[in-house]
């Protein structure tokens, strides 16, 4: 079993390696012509791999600018993991959004990837549209996560969920936005001062 395995765990780094190769080339191609004048076979040849090759990876080369986390969904675990453990769905969203700032923080080349990105999307329409379906697929798929462990209703559930997304979401563009003017501060910071900001909204809606 564990020596068929290593082989396994090599062929998935090396799959790893080479999607982070092609989406490297298509940010660098996007930044340097725009997404309209590139092509896929452009992509292809700078990343170093056929066309048939790239579509192993990517469906489109608008989609090779967003690299899937290769450990999984880490707010989905983080927040899964505190449902599991018997937080409100509220508590557990929050704790799985700090720790997703946590690694944001701890990770210096997903934080200039992360500036790269930001750019292109306020840039770029067609990859504004594909960021927003993956920001809308990624809270149904939590929310449903959520409401089928605590056997509650997925519409409150999703509420909860697109709360604390645009939340973070908020906080993730502040910071590129400091970033970018030299004054950066941490993304957890930032978020932490938009909730405070919100609290009288929320005892507003509790009234």
């Amino acid at each position: 079993m564990s020596d068929s395995a290593a082989p396994v765990g090599l062929r998935e780094r090396r799959r790893q390696e080479t999607a982070r190769d092609v989406s490297d080339a298509a940010i660098a191609l996007f930044e340097q012509q725009g997404v309209h004048a590139t092509t896929v076979d452009d992509i292809a040849a700078a990343a170093g791999i056929s066309q048939r090759t790239f579509f192993r990876y990517f469906a489109t080369k608008e989609q090779a600018a967003f690299l899937e986390d290769p450990d999984g969904d880490l707010l989905t675990r983080a927040t899964m993991a505190r449902i599991e453990a018997g937080d409100e769905p509220a508590e557990a969203l929050e704790a799985g959004w700090l720790a997703v700032f946590d690694h944001f923080a701890s990770d210096e080349t997903g934080r200039r990837r992360g500036r790269r990105v930001h750019s292109l999307i306020h840039s770029e329409p067609t990859l504004l549209a594909i960021a927003l379906r993956r920001d809308a697929e990624q809270a149904r798929n939590l929310a449903d996560a959520i409401a089928l462990a605590r056997d509650t209703d997925p519409a409150g559930t999703y509420a909860q969920v697109v709360v604390f997304a645009t939340l973070a979401r908020q906080a993730f563009e502040q910071w590129a936005r400091r970033a970018d003017a030299g004054e950066a501060r941490p993304v957890r910071e930032i978020y932490r001062g938009l909730r405070e900001a919100l609290r009288p909204l929320g005892r507003f809606l509790a009234d």
